[in-house]
């Protein structure tokens, strides 16, 4: 063959190649719309359109989860229409998980409660097992852990009864995740050793399972100091999920990469990851991811662009909501604290610090919840796990007959403890209510007092302003007077009631009880707000 020959041949390939290159993006664009086409022409089978909408979520759930909402509709509404109720649950299935990567948990385990009651009717039980494991991703969200890992425990048992080893795989790393909320570090490296070694013996090649668990290990890393090695684990995460649609894991991968570098005193690489995880969060409408990187990109700018941090931080106020975490709210605050501080702006200041003081209290009574939940955990789960494996060891007669006599035990204590724990609480119940009752007493007995020159009715009584402003040395404005008012008429009110009857927000309501509490002096309580309104009549009256 001639050179000249061999030279034009290869310029044909070349273009051929470039031109393949080119058709690729369009191609793609193509196949997005071609599974449009499938599920809306009626001359398909009902399987092929089903088959075709289920590519899409697969290719759109975690990067376009608004988009999958409005499919799930469509879904539901066809599935209605062929009667197929597996089909229906599908879709409630699909829209649930969906809102569950945008952060709207309330919603997700709403439409998820949904799902199951279709499915116990059609009886598919390996189906239930996702959605019960997925209802414990959930109450692991909302930081209801014990709900959490019951769930887990019981798909966990099911799972294994059919063999499902990819189910398992997940299960073991959701479970492990508890445990690494709860601490126990180790324990919860070990069952995400335990899932990845199921996944590589298994062959389970998926993406997302396997950059779960480094994004996992990564964060036991980053709890333990190891920086480095929380970068590395993060970097591999980020490889797997990159091969995905699993854009809502991917900023969790950016998001620890940015604090590991924050630690390691890395600003600039830090700011880098947290901008990279902030624009995917803005893509999936992540309201509370989006809350805690703008957070951290603040606190990276403070020292070097204070008032574009603080302009952030005001910004980023604006985002928090009811699912937005006490702690996240305590390092907001606590942040805008040192925006004014720094600008001079001590009322402002004062303001945020005083915030930040009740979020951080808050914080630290669940932090206690925590460690309730972990003892309950370790009692009712973890020893008889242990002994399990002790068991496994020793295969011996003798061994099992001691394991079995020492669950009896366990379970026996375990109940008694209940049961005790019950008690305690229904008579710890009786008290605070006579106390509160006590309380509403002399509140009553306050505002009939004779030398108040009024109807025996109390609701004839009224609050003086000007001895409580002078005794408080601070004036009250026009929404804490309306509070007041509505507490005089009944202190057992709720903040929402008291909202609808004032024509305010239930987080405005909260601010002013709040910043009263401070004005008053009423203490830690269960009842503060009645407390509070004693405090008021007191100081109205005649001295």
């Amino acid at each position: 063959m001639s050179i000249r020959l061999l030279l034009r041949k290869s310029k044909i390939v070349l273009l051929i190649f470039i031109s393949l290159m080119c058709v690729a993006p369009v191609a793609s664009q193509i196949k997005k719309d071609a599974l449009k086409d499938i599920w809306l022409n009626q001359k398909n089978s009902d399987s092929l359109r089903f088959n075709a909408i289920k590519d899409y979520y697969y290719k759109n759930t975690y990067n376009k989860p608004e988009k999958v909402i409005s499919l799930t509709e469509y879904h539901y509404q066809l599935a209605k229409e062929k009667g197929s109720v597996k089909q229906m649950a599908t879709a409630l299935n699909e829209r649930s998980y969906a809102h569950y990567i945008k952060g709207e948990l309330n919603k997700s385990i709403e439409v998820l409660k949904q799902s199951i009651s279709l499915f116990e009717k059609i009886n598919e039980p390996k189906n239930l097992i996702a959605i019960q494991s997925n209802i414990g991703s959930i109450y692991k969200e909302q930081k209801d852990y014990l709900k959490a890992f019951n769930s887990f425990n019981t798909s966990l048992k099911i799972i294994r009864d059919f063999k499902l080893k990819t189910s398992e795989a997940r299960i073991l790393t959701e479970i492990g995740d508890i445990y690494n909320t709860l601490n126990e570090l180790d324990l919860a490296m070990e069952y995400f050793d335990k899932s990845l070694t199921i996944c590589v013996s298994n062959k389970i090649s998926k993406q997302n399972q396997i950059g779960s668990i480094f994004l996992k290990k990564a964060e036991i890393y980053y709890k333990k100091k190891q920086y480095n090695q929380a970068i590395e684990y993060s970097k591999k995460a980020v490889n797997e999920f990159k091969n995905t649609n699993n854009k809502f894991d991917l900023s969790k991968c950016y998001m620890l990469l940015a604090k590991a570098n924050n630690k390691l005193l890395k600003k600039e690489q830090a700011l880098e990851y947290t901008n990279t995880s902030l624009a995917i969060n803005y893509e999936i409408d992540n309201n509370s991811k989006i809350v805690e990187a703008l957070l951290l990109k603040s606190y990276l700018l403070l020292d070097s662009k204070p008032i574009v941090a603080k302009n952030q931080a005001e910004e980023t106020l604006k985002l928090i909501n009811s699912q937005t975490s006490n702690e996240i709210k305590a390092d907001l605050y606590k942040l805008l604290y040192l925006c004014y501080k720094g600008n001079n702006q001590p009322g402002k200041a004062l303001s945020m610090i005083e915030k930040h003081t009740v979020y951080k209290d808050s914080f630290q009574l669940e932090k206690n919840k925590i460690l309730i939940i972990k003892e309950t955990i370790k009692s009712q789960y973890e020893q008889k796990l242990q002994q399990n494996k002790a068991i496994n060891e020793k295969e011996n007669a003798i061994v099992k007959l001691t394991y079995t006599y020492r669950i009896y035990f366990v379970v026996s204590l375990t109940i008694v403890l209940v049961i005790l724990f019950v008690y305690l609480l229904r008579m710890k119940n009786l008290k605070t209510r006579k106390e509160l009752d006590s309380l509403l007493l002399e509140i009553n007995t306050l505002k009939r007092k004779e030398k108040l020159n009024l109807l025996v009715d109390s609701s004839n009584f009224e609050l003086n302003q000007e001895r409580i402003h002078k005794s408080i040395r601070r004036k009250l404005n026009k929404t804490d007077w309306g509070v007041l008012n509505v507490l005089l008429d009944n202190p057992e009110v709720s903040n929402k009631e008291i909202s609808e009857k004032v024509f305010l927000s239930i987080d405005g309501i909260g601010s002013s009880l709040r910043r009263m509490y401070v004005f008053f002096a009423i203490k830690e309580t269960k009842y503060k707000k009645v407390l509070l309104i004693k405090r008021a009549i007191e100081i109205s009256k005649d001295s």
